[in-house]
């Protein structure tokens, strides 16, 4: 599906356009985001598939998903209008990127590693909400999309395993 959202409509390949130079949108505060994200930034239009220009800094598409998505302003609103749903996940995948390298993220982190794990196999959990009530003691992430993003991007593998992996190997 990411293949799918990173290419352009007009079927030019995105990783072509992929240039060394970093941009100034792909920062936040010295934190550098993800290539995928840059890529997208420095990729042609995804509305009209033509290259970007470099004096083109301001669009409605930017203040919307925090990214230079398009090549003109109108190719701006008009992406703007037909593809909301997909600014909203770009601007998600932002917010996730430089969320993850925040102070509230390594402290969500380490207060998650270090509090004293009860027995909780009797417990049925059944959202990462759950999950953060059991091993945190501060309630402000509970009610964070980014922390419980991050928190099931981190986890999500390791309990799947933990939860499959003792019947794989008694069928060994």
């Amino acid at each position: 599906m990411l293949s799918r959202i990173l290419r352009p409509r007009r079927g030019a390949v995105l990783a072509r356009c992929v240039t060394h130079r970093t941009s100034a949108l792909s920062t936040n505060g010295g934190v550098r985001v993800q290539p995928a994200v840059e890529a997208l930034e420095r990729g042609p239009c995804l509305q009209c598939g033509q290259a970007k220009t470099t004096t083109l800094l301001e669009s409605p598409a930017c203040t919307v998903s925090g990214l230079r998505l398009t090549c003109s302003k109108t190719c701006a609103e008009k992406f703007e209008q037909t593809h909301s749903d997909l600014l909203l996940q770009y601007k998600s995948v932002v917010e996730d990127i430089r969320y993850g390298a925040s102070e509230d993220a390594k402290r969500l982190f380490s207060e998650v590693l270090t509090v004293p794990k009860q027995d909780h196999a009797s417990t049925a959990i059944a959202s990462w909400q759950q999950y953060l009530q059991l091993y945190t003691s501060e309630q402000q992430w509970l009610f964070d999309p980014r922390a419980v993003r991050l928190v099931s991007a981190a986890y999500s593998y390791v309990m799947t395993l933990s939860h499959f992996l003792p019947g794989i190997i008694a069928l060994e």
